[in-house]
């Protein structure tokens, strides 16, 4: 079992290879880049190696650097994120913590969108209880709109799905609820949609407009690694890339970028309400970079967490989700190299947690030959020190 679990981990790094290569090389056909000097290769492979990654691809440092017009060993290529550095830095034991049913128990005194009712497994339940599927339908009735989204996976928006009730139906709306919930297979959330502060509403009336801000946890603080807006297509309601959205960096001031970007890399410096995206002030960014910093210490098993958040009427955050696995590294387009500062720091635990994984399991294969134990923590202490 121990070989078929180190063969998995092989087939899953080649199977990332295969797909991201695939991923960058359509990326550049949509946004052709100068292509690297062989010296810049060479610098951004003898820049990995030194950290056990050997013949790393190129191409994401191509793309990247060429977009942003600035060129550096640091960018991360994707499939080596979500091969070995994603793992690394955050425990998979740990994942089901993602799951949006868990917010509000996990972070209560933080301000989150109004739950209506959720399920977990085969069980619906309304404030912390387990109720039937008919109750929660009724309560369902009792609100003139609110929102459907899966609990977990929800990447680029798939799933969620905005219900408005139309309150001479009572009957038929009753119905189609019920088989709309039927339909997820999976668990689900229905919240309350969120009055959104005014200053975000000029990027897009229709959509709520959220802030990804991605925090990096070190040994003694945390800091933030970069951040964007999101705001959706005229008409839209929401706000995500793959919906026809767009992202724009916020500067450190929490003033906004002259450009913004969609899935295709289009470049857009006005939104569609007529909005300047050029020093846009962000409302109580400082604010909101202060709570990511708070709240990312209560899930210390995750030292890499993107965070989703909205701004109320008072220009106060709304924790709308986090994500710790399958985050989107794409934003290194804009705002360069992912870990910045840090990227030496991420690559040595990246080498290290690499290096005990591959050395507990041979332990294990070991043990499972002899019983030699003193010949086995020999070969243990040797290969902690290689």
């Amino acid at each position: 079992m121990v070989w078929l679990g180190l063969t998995t981990t092989r087939l899953v790094c080649l199977a990332n290879r295969i797909k991201y290569v695939k991923a960058i090389k359509e990326e550049t056909k949509q946004n052709p880049q100068p292509k690297l000097s062989e010296l810049q290769k060479k610098e951004i492979k003898k820049y990995f190696d030194q950290y056990g990654f050997k013949n790393v691809s190129t191409r994401w440092h191509r793309f990247y650097g060429g977009f942003n017009k600035y060129f550096s060993t640091r960018y991360i290529p994707q499939d080596l994120f979500f091969s070995h550095i994603e793992l690394a830095l955050n425990n998979q034991e740990y994942g089901t913590l993602q799951d949006k049913n868990l917010l509000r128990r996990m972070f209560e005194d933080v301000p989150q969108p109004i739950t209506i009712m959720g399920k977990i497994g085969a069980l619906y339940s309304k404030d912390g209880k387990i109720v039937s599927k008919k109750k929660c339908l009724l309560e369902c009735l009792n609100h003139d709109n609110f929102i459907i989204k899966p609990t977990t996976a929800t990447y680029g928006g798939h799933g969620i799905i905005k219900y408005d009730i139309c309150k001479d139906d009572r009957l038929g709306d009753y119905q189609k609820l019920s088989k709309i919930l039927d339909s997820y297979n999976e668990d689900f959330i229905v919240q309350k949609l969120v009055a959104q502060s005014d200053s975000m509403k000029k990027l897009n009336t229709t959509s709520l407009n959220t802030i990804r801000i991605s925090s990096y946890l070190r040994s003694e603080e945390v800091v933030i690694l970069f951040s964007i807006v999101r705001f959706g297509a005229k008409g839209v309601f929401l706000d995500n890339i793959s919906q026809g959205g767009f992202y724009c960096q916020i500067s450190d001031d929490g003033s906004l970028h002259k450009h913004a970007y969609n899935t295709d890399k289009k470049t857009i410096s006005k939104t569609e309400e007529g909005t300047i995206l050029e020093d846009f002030p962000i409302p109580n960014y400082e604010g909101v970079k202060e709570l990511v910093k708070s709240v990312h210490q209560r899930v210390p098993y995750f030292k890499m967490i993107s965070w989703d958040l909205a701004l109320d009427t008072n220009d106060m955050p709304v924790l709308i989700e986090f994500n710790a696995f399958g985050q989107s590294i794409d934003f290194q387009a804009i705002t360069g190299p992912l870990f910045g500062e840090y990227t030496d720091e991420v690559l040595d635990i990246t080498k290290r947690f690499k290096e005990n994984t591959t050395r507990v399991n041979i332990i294990k294969v070991l043990k499972k030959k002899t019983h030699n134990n003193v010949e086995i923590e020999k070969i243990d202490r040797e290969l902690a020190n290689v």
